[in-house]
């Protein structure tokens, strides 16, 4: 590994033979956790972890297949999901990289749209619903599943808005565990949610680009 200091920028570069177990000079995502440790994917979706102070790259040994999100939360935890379905929570230290399997092909979850962490609970926002994962005991509960597809999700104002297909937009109170359902007037999916306000918020419909605008107050279920 060959870097090139130049002011205050490095550049780092793959050596031949070197110690490094970075296998390309090409990053397409970066992400850093809690502990200052950078977590790089390269453009043939492999994951290292990057230490600054020692400028080791060191391969991800658990990954199986492309890494598609790299998910990083404060708790430091490091959350993988690849292509395979297999979502990782990685529980990184200065030697290792433990992880535990959280899910798996048999969910038939395709995405991950986003973690949400609160204290000791795990909120899993994915295209085939919302799960549970409880660090204290390692369980992972099925909270809201839906025969259509998920694909944009806001926390808004305590509640998880999720956008869906034929424009439903579902509404889930993790406190009341209850969700309603907003129809719009489309058959379109709801691919992106913007709150503005406390009070309002923006639904995009569309694939790829935006056909629709919908600005709507939504009333928290009772």
């Amino acid at each position: 590994m060959e870097s090139v200091v130049s002011t205050d920028i490095v550049t780092y570069r793959v050596l031949p033979g070197d110690s490094n177990d970075l296998a390309t000079n090409r990053i397409d995502d970066i992400k850093i956790d809690a502990h200052n440790q950078l977590w790089l994917l390269d453009d043939e979706n492999s994951l290292y972890r990057f230490s600054p102070e020692n400028s080791k790259f060191d391969h991800f040994a658990s990954q199986t297949a492309p890494v598609q999100n790299i998910f990083t939360l404060s708790d430091g935890d490091t959350w993988v999901f690849q292509t395979d379905g297999r979502l990782l929570r990685i529980r990184p230290n200065e030697e290792t990289m433990d992880c535990l399997q959280i899910l798996d092909s048999s969910s038939q979850v395709r995405s991950i749209i986003s973690l949400v962490q609160n204290q000791d609970i795990i909120w899993i926002i994915a295209d085939r619903g919302i799960y549970k994962f409880s660090k204290e005991d390692g369980k992972l509960t099925p909270i809201l599943s839906s025969p259509n597809r998920f694909y944009s999700f806001r926390k808004w104002e305590g509640m998880f808005i999720l956008g869906s297909d034929n424009g439903q937009l579902y509404i889930y109170d993790p406190k009341k565990a209850t969700h309603s359902i907003l129809k719009f007037n489309t058959t379109s999916p709801l691919i992106r949610i913007k709150a503005y306000d406390s009070k309002h918020f923006l639904v995009i419909a569309g694939r790829g680009y935006p056909l629709y605008h919908f600005k709507s107050t939504v009333k928290q279920p009772d």
